[in-house]
């Protein structure tokens, strides 16, 4: 699915023959900071710093690009949900930017966070560089060498001779370490060494200011080092009085010597002072100036001008309308000072950098006057006197002074360091432009080209179009990259994505701009999976499917994209069985627990392992049990069923009937045993017969007869004579049992049963 949007823009065109000098700030709802910034090879801008109304969370680097008309062309930032900020960027030979400050990425103490991104902003590598966890290490400058490479200058814990040293790092092309060197001085964690900028010198080498503690560890003087092109020291100056001196910017002169931007609490006409110090090539004195009145007048930044003369940026609290505001300060070849300017209102604003560019000065920093939160960035461009055009002020009464700086040389250095590569995205922001007063006339877009988000889908052609006929030139951005510089314009958006769409309209010095976001969004993909019993109808298309497998259908997602879903559908069926019992007297069924007594076909129902509902059948058949009664007489014994009877009684057996179920038999038996009542037949009576005790044995006629009692196994048991007519015998210790009993020698046997 494309889709194609037209967007008509209409220019009204004028023309103002004046010089282009501008005061503009921009931010969000809470803080911003611009720290530093260079000119750009289309004579735009990149301004560094940080920002803390967007990102992932807490403070984060922040770049935003300006064409040469202070039309703002895109806005990034980088880093993580903790600490980020970026306190320096240079252009580079590619066409990039590079960028240096502090990142608590890896560590909360942090480390130098070195970001290189393509003309766009988008990252191309980043680079963290220190020590170990719990010391901290922070980048103030950053510049691109003239072997491609990049020279960074800082301040570190974690290296050096104790406390905070100068940092100094040497790395290539793809940010990986040549070489560093810390300089700094021996001590306790009170000595504090810093480098706030570091530039390339004519020689090959480079030259870093900053400021140290070495001469007296309860205060600071300017530090001014010098390097070979290996990093290795070649000369250290100090500068400064008995009190606070701090060295922010450094610059080779085209004298081939150094001028030095500063603050001073030693010397001037009172509390804290703007403070040049020039030098010659071996980093000699020339000679010094402070800058102040009675309040509050610092300086950040030094750059030599066109004529030969020097420009200082900073702050003031001498003059103007607030309790702080910029200040710019020029000066002649010889420091001494032509003019003052005050940039502000009644907040606090202060000025952190300077460039002089052709006939003007161009400058950043931050203010709490203006803009749309608590502190937006500030950055203007002024003619050759320093006239902006709104909320100025001259400086008066300024007092120059000439102070007999102390030089010395101080400190050690070492060498130290290691780099890792943090994940560092690139992020676009909605940032809001006040333009607070611009010599540059307005080219007014009639359009209907809002702030308001439009989407497409990828792949989605976007024409725009405006009508205007006044202006020379109209350009359309993408992300701040030009794809059009005619009146009309296509482009097809082929990636998801947030893009800022930018038409720049302008004549000489007339210019307005109008800015849109596009949201292209993707077709999305999306695989469900669903399990039912029998059927499945699906509410995405309403079709029924009986069987399992894999089915898809087309919908518009909340873009309005065409969105494949797949379906992963598995049909469950019900299980339907039966099952057949024969039981005795009852059955109690474990699929229901229910017991029944009667023959018959019963159904319940249940849930299977699949979850469909399904039966099971039982066909019943209950089988009786029966009795019977047995009246039997015998002799000696009875068997019946495999039990031996011996005796007279009435027994029960309980045995399977042919159906299977118990079967209850009882026995009513008479058992006649051998030799009772036999008296007319034999010549020998035996009794009673059965005996417990006792065995009575009468004989015919006296006589005397041998005698053996043996077991059913034929053993010999007993053994003796009968004397007489009658004899007894004990069976007492004898177990119940049948026993035979031989008399005579004809061996006439007769059963005997022990009970």
């Amino acid at each position: 699915m494309r889709y194609l949007i037209l967007i008509s823009l209409t220019f009204q065109f004028c023309v103002v023959f004046s010089q282009n000098t501008f005061q503009l700030t921009l931010g969000g709802a809470q803080e911003e900071f611009a720290y530093s910034f260079q000119q750009t090879n289309d004579n735009g801008y990149i301004v560094a710093g940080r920002t803390f109304s967007f990102g992932t969370g807490g403070w984060e680097c922040y770049m935003s690009r300006f064409n040469s008309n202070g039309d703002t062309l895109w806005t990034k930032t980088y880093g993580n949900v903790l600490y980020d900020e970026l306190q320096d960027v240079d252009t580079t030979s590619d066409g990039g930017f590079i960028a240096v400050g502090h990142t608590t990425t890896t560590d909360w103490d942090g480390n130098v966070y070195l970001i290189k991104t393509n003309a766009n902003g988008i990252v191309q590598w980043s680079k963290e560089y220190g020590g170990s966890i719990g010391f901290s290490d922070k980048g103030y400058s950053v510049r691109e060498t003239s072997d491609g490479g990049f020279i960074i200058t800082g301040t570190t814990e974690s290296f050096g001779s104790g406390g905070d040293d100068v940092y100094v790092l040497k790395v290539n092309a793809f940010g990986s370490v040549q070489w560093t060197t810390s300089i700094g001085s021996a001590g306790t964690v009170s000595v504090m060494d810093a480098g706030r900028e570091v530039q390339e010198t004519n020689d090959g080498g480079f030259i870093v200011v900053g400021y140290t503690s070495a001469v007296d560890i309860n205060f600071s003087d300017v530090y001014l080092v010098k390097l070979n092109a290996a990093g290795v020291v070649q000369w250290k100056k100090t500068y400064g009085g008995s009190s606070y001196d701090i060295g922010y910017t450094v610059q080779q002169t085209t004298d081939n010597g150094f001028i030095i931007g500063a603050t001073t609490n030693s010397y001037g006409a009172g509390n804290w002072d703007a403070y040049l110090i020039k030098t010659d090539v071996n980093g000699v004195l020339q000679w010094s100036k402070t800058y102040g009145k009675s309040g509050e007048d610092r300086a950040q930044c030094a750059r030599q001008t066109p004529d030969g003369g020097f420009i200082l940026c900073g702050r003031s609290a001498s003059f103007g309308t607030g309790s702080i505001d910029v200040a710019l300060y020029r000066t002649n070849a010889n420091g001494t000072l032509l003019w003052t300017k005050g940039y502000g209102a009644a907040g606090d604003d202060q000025g952190s950098y300077v460039r002089p560019i052709g006939n003007s000065f161009v400058f950043c920093g931050y203010t709490t006057s203006f803009g749309a939160g608590v502190k937006d960035m500030f950055f203007l461009k002024s003619d050759a006197n320093g006239i902006v055009g709104c909320n100025e002020i001259n400086g008066t009464g300024f007092t120059t002074t000439s102070p007999s700086t102390i030089t010395s040389t101080a400190g050690n250095n070492s060498t130290g360091g290691s780099q890792i590569t943090p994940a560092t995205a690139t992020r676009n922001t909605l940032s809001v432009k006040s333009v607070l007063c611009s010599s540059i006339a307005n080219c007014t877009i009639n359009s209907s080209f809002t702030t308001s988000m439009t989407s497409i889908c990828t792949n989605g052609t976007v024409n725009f179009t405006n009508s205007s006929t006044g202006a020379a030139t109209q350009n359309w951005f993408v992300d701040g990259t030009s794809f059009s510089n005619s009146v009309n314009a296509s482009r097809i958006f082929q990636n998801p994505g947030v893009y800022q769409i930018t038409l720049i309209a302008y004549n000489g010095t007339c210019s307005d701009t109008s800015t849109v976001n596009i949201l292209v969004s993707s077709p999305s993909a999306a695989s469900i999976s669903n399990t039912a019993c029998e059927s499945y109808t699906w509410p995405l298309n309403g079709q029924t499917y009986l069987q399992s497998g894999v089915y898809t259908t087309t919908i518009s997602n909340v873009a309005g994209c065409d969105s494949i879903i797949t379906l992963n559908l598995t049909i469950n069926q019900p299980t339907d069985t039966s099952e057949t019992v024969t039981n005795c007297g009852s059955y109690t069924w474990p699929v229901n627990g229910q017991t029944y007594t009667q023959d018959g076909i019963y159904i319940t129902s249940f849930t299977n392992a699949s979850g469909c509902l399904s039966t099971r059948t039982l066909y019943l058949t209950i089988n009786q049990p029966s009795s019977s009664v047995l009246n039997e007489s015998a002799i000696d014994s009875y068997i019946l069923n495999g039990q031996t009877y011996n005796q007279s009684g009435t027994f029960t057996q309980v045995i399977p009937n042919s159906e299977g179920c118990d079967s209850t038999i009882t026995l009513n038996l008479t058992i006649s045993f051998t030799g009772i009542d036999e008296a007319v037949e034999r010549r020998v009576i035996v009794y009673p017969n059965p005996t417990n005790d006792l065995l009575y044995i009468t004989l015919s006629a006296e006589s005397n007869e041998d005698y053996v009692l043996i077991d059913s196994g034929g053993r010999k048991l007993i053994e003796g004579q009968l004397r007489g007519i009658q004899s007894q015998i004990t069976l007492k210790e004898l177990t119940v049992g049948l026993y035979f009993l031989q008399i005579g020698k004809e061996r006439l046997t007769i059963r005997v049963v022990k009970q």
